[in-house]
């Protein structure tokens, strides 16, 4: 596939997932896990991102405007950035093939749990657990990969060894963020709890962002040199 193409369009569907993201928090249809029955708006440190999917808020009103906002929003990132991390191994150069193999299945399976995580809104309850499974397994195989990425990268001959370290950093972020997912205040405990896991959950998602923007800017400016 043509290089420049995946880039522009992958970088464009990255765009249109934070961009719909934060569209989707101000038409929220309100409540969180501490105050629920009250239409409270979005508020970025007490609500959780997949509290923007749910068909219906916590507060018990239709959610539709959100929900369409993010899962479309996740749908397509899902896709395009899948697609995206299928072909980037044939940019980077002479790389180990296995490493390589292991990166791409893992970095696709994230992929495929962001599609998830839009395919099962929390609050339908048959669908609950493979909606948690689906959010965490993002940062599972998703910081799994990175650091396998970060790896190649380092030592591929045509890639700025910055962009390498900017993945095994975020795979480092995102063990810090499962170990603080299992092991931090729970949410459904108290505010503060609630507070620390959706605050950790927005760093992890802007931390991702960045990660990804990177990427996909490391395999823009490859051009000639591969």
């Amino acid at each position: 596939m043509d290089k420049n193409r995946l880039v522009k369009q992958t970088r464009t569907a990255l765009l249109i997932y934070i961009g719909a993201i934060f569209i989707a928090m101000p038409f929220y249809a309100g409540g969180t896990y501490a105050i629920k029955d009250v239409a409270t708006s979005y508020n970025f440190f007490t609500n959780f991102l997949s509290d923007l999917g749910r068909s219906v808020s916590h507060s018990g009103d239709i959610n539709f405007h959100s929900s369409f906002l993010f899962n479309n929003a996740m749908t397509i990132f899902g896709i395009f950035y899948a697609r995206f991390i299928y072909y980037m191994p044939n940019y980077i150069g002479n790389t180990n093939k296995n490493i390589a193999f292991l990166a791409k299945i893992a970095s696709i399976i994230a992929c495929l749990c962001v599609i998830g995580v839009a395919l099962t809104p929390a609050n339908i309850r048959s669908l609950y657990a493979l909606h948690i499974l689906s959010a965490n397994s993002i940062f599972y195989f998703g910081g799994f990969g990175s650091i396998l990425f970060g790896y190649l990268f380092l030592k591929s001959k045509v890639i700025d060894n910055k962009y390498g370290w900017i993945l095994i950093l975020y795979g480092i972020s995102t063990a810090i963020y499962i170990y603080i997912l299992f092991f931090g205040p729970k949410p459904w405990e108290s505010v503060y709890g609630l507070t620390v896991q959706a605050s950790a959950q927005k760093a992890i998602f802007l931390i991702g962002f960045f990660t990804n923007w990177m990427t996909i800017k490391a395999i823009g400016l490859l051009d000639d040199k591969v």
